[in-house]
């Protein structure tokens, strides 16, 4: 991770010295697609720094991504390391079309505040979006109670439809048999589970999600000790 990031840093540096940076990114791009196994960290920062330089020429790389022939699974990776504005929304929301990108890529979008500023309506629309993908409700999971987490740090009262894309996703989850997210998954369900249910709005959703808990629990599925966190935000 270190090296990761000193990796970024450079990178960063690179695309706001460089004279030509469409050429260096061209050059990049096609020396990844060549190499087996290669990271996106050299790309993501220098979109970091061209970003600053050049935001139309970033937007217009970025466009690219989506369907790119050897980028397109890294697009969500290489999205969330820049600004998540309203053109970066209708790439994402294509992405999840095409159907190119692993849909655990988008688990990036809950780390580094990338989704911190994304208006309310927007946000809810992407996270229902990811959501609705096979797996994809444990990412949405992560990713609205990042969202709660800046929300709480910044003292800032969550948008409506945040509550409201977490008691959408709260609704849709499906309790498993314990594996390796377990801890972490409990964690935030009971961070959305406070956010998200205790208005009146939320009632049948916590009504809903407590029978589920139920069945899990009687089928040995799941058990109280590894849902502590949730079972508190639901009393």
């Amino acid at each position: 991770m270190h090296g990761n990031s000193k990796v970024g840093a450079f990178a960063e540096a690179l695309a706001e010295a460089v004279e030509e940076p469409r050429t260096m990114w061209d050059a990049m791009v096609a020396q990844f697609a060549a190499t087996e196994n290669g990271g996106v960290g050299l790309l993501g920062g220098f979109l970091v720094g061209l970003q600053k330089r050049n935001a139309a020429l970033a937007d217009e790389l970025l466009d690219g991504l989506v369907e790119h022939p050897a980028l397109a699974p890294w697009y969500p990776i290489l999205q969330a390391a820049v600004v998540i504005d309203e053109k970066a929304l209708g790439r994402l929301h294509r992405a999840l079309e095409l159907d190119q990108a692993p849909i655990m890529r988008f688990y990036n979008l809950a780390w580094g505040r990338a989704c911190e500023n994304v208006p309310g309506p927007q946000f809810r629309d992407l996270a229902v979006a990811i959501a609705r993908k096979p797996d994809g409700c444990s990412v949405a999971l992560e990713i609205i109670s990042m969202r709660l987490h800046s929300d709480r740090e910044l003292k800032r009262e969550p948008a409506p439809e945040v509550r409201e894309a977490g008691r959408t996703i709260l609704d849709a989850f499906e309790f498993h048999r314990k594996d390796g997210r377990t801890t972490r998954e409990d964690y935030e369900l009971g961070i959305v589970a406070r956010a998200s249910l205790g208005r009146p709005d939320g009632a049948s959703v916590a009504r809903r999600l407590c029978r589920r808990f139920l069945s899990a629990a009687a089928n040995h599925d799941i058990s109280g000790y590894d849902n502590d966190d949730l079972l508190r935000a639901l009393l």
